[in-house]
């Protein structure tokens, strides 16, 4: 991202991240204030390094067996997401309201993964052209 930033000709960026990429975007910034001139964190708080530890509060709370993100950590979980033309379209319809609530994406119940099968292609509400262009 940065180097696209630089190339474009931009000496600095403001960054954007939602949910995880929250973090990533604060942990950036803090750790070079000279390329970015702002942070917009959406969904998670900002928790600086050594203050807490979320993957040690999940794991207390006893969620280190289901929480989804302990999963895809694990060694070749990257397998999963290789093959775009599947990943994106299920990931567009688990993680929606598009399924019944009692069949969404839940991150502490594994069966209810992103990843899982589904019966449709592109969810209804998805543009397909910009779905193909993104795998």
């Amino acid at each position: 991202m940065w180097s696209g930033s630089r190339c474009a000709g931009h000496r600095q960026a403001v960054l954007v991240g939602h949910d995880w990429g929250a973090d990533r975007a604060s942990r950036a910034a803090v750790m070079h204030p000279d390329r970015f001139r702002g942070v917009v964190s959406i969904s998670i708080p900002f928790a600086p390094r050594g203050e807490w530890s979320q993957w040690d509060q999940l794991r207390a709370d006893g969620l280190g067996e289901r929480y989804c993100t302990f999963d895809i950590m694990k060694p070749g979980a990257e397998a999963g997401f290789r093959a775009c033309c599947g990943v994106i379209p299920r990931t567009l319809h688990w993680l929606s309201a598009s399924p019944p609530p009692q069949e969404r994406w839940d991150p502490v119940d594994p069966a209810k993964h992103m990843l899982r099968p589904v019966s449709i292609d592109i969810p209804y509400w998805a543009d397909p052209d910009y779905v193909r262009h993104k795998v």
